[in-house]
């Protein structure tokens, strides 16, 4: 009952993905719930290309992730640019961490270009009766 009710601190992780330096994550969670937001902006003048997968946060980053089970989660991400510039693209979740692949290019994001998404999932500690 006690891990249950447990509510955390909210949690700030930061991408070690040298494309994505500056944006990262927060997490809060009640008993099984964690909600996950994005966070921070770009430190730098960045290119995603098209195809090529981008970890926002590695698994290892937020340890509760290895409780996901089941198929990948898929939700909504918003790049928005200082200058009014907004991509919509699906991110994904599951145990191995929080990332997403575009399909489209896009070149030359500056400096304090936003990644927005939010998302709530269910975590549950194997060794933990619901």
């Amino acid at each position: 009952m006690e891990s249950f009710v447990f509510l955390s601190d909210v949690v700030q992780v930061w991408s070690t993905t040298t494309q994505l330096l500056g944006a990262g994550v927060g997490v809060i969670h009640a008993g099984f719930t964690y909600n996950i937001w994005g966070i921070g902006a770009l430190d730098h003048q960045q290119t995603l290309n098209v195809g090529q997968t981008y970890y926002l946060i590695q698994g290892s980053q937020i340890p509760e992730l290895a409780w996901y089970q089941g198929e990948t989660t898929l939700g909504n991400l918003w790049i928005e640019t200082p200058g009014g510039n907004v991509y919509n693209l699906s991110i994904r979740f599951d145990s191995s961490g929080i990332f997403f692949t575009p399909i489209n290019q896009m070149s030359n994001l500056p400096i304090g270009t936003v990644l927005k998404f939010t998302q709530a999932l269910i975590l549950v500690d194997p060794g933990v009766n619901p």
